[in-house]
């Protein structure tokens, strides 16, 4: 019940921007889902790494995994 009444309560100061504070939150969510994306494959990376460990040179997707969390940022 109190999230609808906050909710409610910010239309009321976005005013005639009510779509537009709508289309900011979907921004928001899509925005904070592709910051995390870069620290999922450095720890795809890091378990590649420790399920090789004493033989390091086998991993074969940490070279994938590290371009792709360069390339998202």
């Amino acid at each position: 019940m109190k999230n609808k009444y906050l909710i409610n309560r910010l239309f009321v100061f976005a005013g005639a921007y009510k779509y537009l504070t709508i289309f900011g939150m979907i921004l928001s969510a899509i925005s904070s889902a592709l910051l995390l994306a870069p620290i999922l494959f450095i720890w795809q990376g890091l378990a590649e790494v420790f399920n090789m460990y004493p033989n390091v040179t086998m991993t074969k997707g940490l070279i994938k995994y590290a371009w792709f969390a360069v390339g998202l940022q």
